[in-house]
């Protein structure tokens, strides 16, 4: 069954930071760094219904893990799982849907048609026929104004979640490989990240039914970043202005000028500014990234362009700093169409084993091989 509809939705994000003294007045900006008594655990080892040998800090790191987290989720289900893709075309995940559909189980979809194609994918899309005409999967697509699906996210059994910064294409776990069996683009680095918190949960929930309804939503937990939104952006600006020692950042697509400006203002006041990235992400002749990577090299900051694809959206703030690091893990590519048109989700979280694992994996890419 395909369902058009989609949610027009005009999200009212919510601040995850709150203003110093709770001062919101004209000429008071809200302060970037909310007391770490204000953020909640986002993951819960011990939580029961999660698969069996599920990682323990609830970060899944890709390519490594290759399908295993999304197919062990699939495979876990037991009465619904519901799946929001931007590119979901991979004959395993697929079957896997199938087989979760064949055992019973009801199958919410809500996935982007036709991605926008570039030269550095293959353009896989979505279709019915990829999942049989099983009766228990509906598919339901965005409609204006919202123009893409782009978050990432799984819920199994309205118990848990996982949101990812990764696509569903056979490309996000093998890479592209020619006729003759030759790769052409390996496999990207991509994160997910496990939820538990009972209260995210459910708004992941009531978010994602609204959207396939095309009901409005106004999403309330201040750790779950919502887009698109008008203050998306004013988020990220102040968390960038946040920092007191250092950002680290991955990032497919750096063209909005405004994030730039703001990394390179921290980079010039002395943060530690490093931005891992891919050279030429879209296309093999043209990269619109090169102008703000150099206002930020030109202001201090480090610019890693390495030969593994970034494809991870990941703001880490302070990593050293126990009583201010922050990170974010999300869907969101720096450039207008993401901020203004696309449905998009990240995560908040200031765990430090969640935080210290993507560290770990970020020092292991800067010493990876760098583009030619």
């Amino acid at each position: 069954m395909i369902n058009k509809k989609s949610l027009s939705f005009f999200g009212v994000f919510v601040f995850l930071f709150l203003a110093i003294g709770g001062c919101l007045d004209k000429g008071c900006h809200a302060s970037s760094q909310a007391p770490l008594q204000e953020l909640v655990p986002v993951f819960d080892k011990a939580f029961p219904s999660l698969p069996e040998n599920w990682d323990t800090d609830g970060i899944c790191i890709f390519p490594d893990a290759q399908r295993k987290p999304w197919l062990d989720a699939m495979a876990n289900a037991k009465n619904t799982i519901r799946l929001a893709a931007y590119r979901l075309a991979d004959p395993e995940i697929l079957k896997a849907l199938c087989d979760a559909a064949d055992r019973g189980i009801h199958i919410k979809l809500f996935v982007d048609p036709q991605p926008i194609g570039h030269e550095k994918t293959e353009n896989t899309s979505f279709s019915m026929d990829h999942v049989k005409g099983r009766k228990t999967i509906s598919a339901y697509y965005p409609v204006a104004p919202l123009k893409q699906t782009h978050h990432k996210l799984i819920i199994v059994d309205d118990r848990w979640a996982m949101v990812s910064t990764g696509n569903l294409d056979k490309e996000s776990f093998d890479g592209i490989i020619d006729a003759e069996g030759k790769i052409q683009e390996v496999a990207p680095r991509d994160f997910a990240i496990t939820i538990t918190n009972p209260d995210m949960v459910k708004e992941l929930i009531t978010v994602f039914d609204a959207d396939i309804e095309g009901k409005p939503a106004t999403p309330q937990h201040p750790q779950l970043i919502w887009g698109p939104s008008p203050t998306q952006k004013q988020f990220f600006l102040d968390m960038i202005a946040s920092a007191k020692q250092s950002i680290h950042v991955y990032q497919q697509s750096i063209q909005d000028e405004d994030v730039a400006k703001a990394l390179a203002a921290a980079a010039k006041k002395g943060t530690k500014v490093e931005i891992m990235m891919v050279p030429f992400p879209f296309s093999k002749k043209n990269d619109p990234n090169i102008p703000n990577q150099d206002l930020i090299r030109k202001a201090g900051g480090i610019i890693h362009l390495k030969a593994l694809y970034i494809h991870a959206k990941i703001v880490v703030i302070d990593a050293n700093d126990k009583n201010h690091r922050v990170m974010y893990l999300g869907s969101l590519n720096f450039y207008e169409p993401s901020f203004k048109e696309s449905r998009e989700l990240g995560v908040i979280t200031n765990d430090p084993a969640q935080i210290e694992k993507i560290m770990s994996v970020f020092k292991k890419d800067v010493k990876g091989p760098s583009h030619d």
